[in-house]
């Protein structure tokens, strides 16, 4: 899959407008419509910064694969989690599915 069709779909996965992702990366609404359109190739220097932007890896953005490199940021999120008192987890816990529920239509 290229790295057009990842960030394109990530775009409207996120429902996020492409002059927003232009406007974090310094550069025109057109370049990126380009590059979407696959009229012009996306630089190399751009690559860290639009994984940044979307919070996945280089290897996912490139290939695919790997959608679930935030393992790393997953594994301190849990471990923060572990390390509070039980009645901390409780209250950290209904704040999560609370805003679990309002952003995401999935049932836990």
């Amino acid at each position: 899959m290229s790295i057009a069709v990842q960030v394109s779909s990530l775009l409207k996965k996120r429902n996020i407008k492409q002059n927003i992702l232009a406007d974090y990366l310094g550069i025109a609404d057109s370049t990126l419509s380009g590059w979407i359109k696959f009229e012009r190739n996306i630089p190399n220097g751009h690559i860290i910064p639009i994984c940044d932007f979307f919070k996945v890896s280089p290897r996912w953005l490139l290939t695919g694969e790997d959608e679930h490199s935030n393992d790393a940021l997953v594994g301190a999120l849990l471990r923060m989690y572990l390390e509070l008192p039980i009645q901390q987890r409780e209250v950290v816990f209904a704040q999560v599915k609370a805003v679990h529920d309002v952003y995401c239509s999935c049932e836990t």
